[in-house]
């Protein structure tokens, strides 16, 4: 979406990769347990604003009726959300960790053993 937040029509389908990363990072805000990974479940798990999940809401219709979706004008709900979501986000930022450097070592060994079948 990055790319995209400056023009006034967008391909719809982009929205399903900044929708559910925006909503996974409100609920990592709001809530202590890890985020769900499908669509349904983390909008139930969260309180929406009524036109931001009516907007969801149109799209996923939208997407159901149709495998390619073309282009379309900008849905200013969901411009607004993503990005809100996002600058909170980034004004929180990281912490700052000390890492143990052996512990990516161990972790890409386990990857290899995993990936090579022995383990």
């Amino acid at each position: 979406m990055k790319g995209t937040l400056a023009l006034s029509y967008i391909i719809p389908k982009k929205y399903f990769y900044a929708i559910r990363p925006a909503l996974a990072l409100r609920w990592l805000r709001e809530r202590p347990d890890p985020p769900p990974m499908d669509l349904p479940r983390l909008r139930a798990g969260l309180w929406l604003d009524p036109g931001l999940d009516e907007a969801i809401e149109r799209l996923l219709v939208a997407k159901s009726g149709s495998s390619e979706l073309g282009t379309g004008p900008r849905i200013g709900d969901l411009d607004r959300f993503v990005e809100e979501e996002f600058a909170l986000a980034c004004a929180v930022g990281g912490t700052d960790v000390d890492h143990d450097p052996d512990l990516l070592d161990d972790a890409n060994r386990v990857f290899r053993e995993i990936v090579d079948g022995d383990l």
